[in-house]
């Protein structure tokens, strides 16, 4: 399990969230659960745009997706499916909505 990659969500919940975003440092990969963000396709949402602060968006499978960050849960590493994207390059906008709904501005 890579830190910042989309994985398929192989999980009950994978027709709301078809992808999950792997959060979880590798340090911790020795656990039984994994700290993951849901994310779905931007044009599920109907024309909302969730602030990109909270719920930044990505691109997953060539199309852009929102990562649900508010709505991060630890779940067991076998709900992860495939690997499908590496969002390594968008980490720091990861880590920053992360960061602002634990600490704020």
């Amino acid at each position: 399990m890579e830190q910042y990659f989309a994985y398929e969500n192989a999980g009950s919940g994978k027709a709301v969230y078809p992808w999950l975003i792997n959060m979880q440092h590798p340090v911790a990969n020795v656990m039984k659960h994994v700290l993951v963000a849901p994310a779905l396709e931007l044009s599920q949402l109907g024309g909302i745009h969730p602030p990109e602060k909270v719920c930044p968006v990505v691109e997953i499978a060539g199309k852009p997706c929102v990562v649900m960050m508010h709505m991060m849960s630890g779940i067991s590493a076998k709900e992860l499916g495939e690997r499908v994207a590496d969002l390594t390059d968008k980490r720091a906008s990861l880590r920053d909505a992360l960061d602002f709904l634990i600490n704020g501005y």
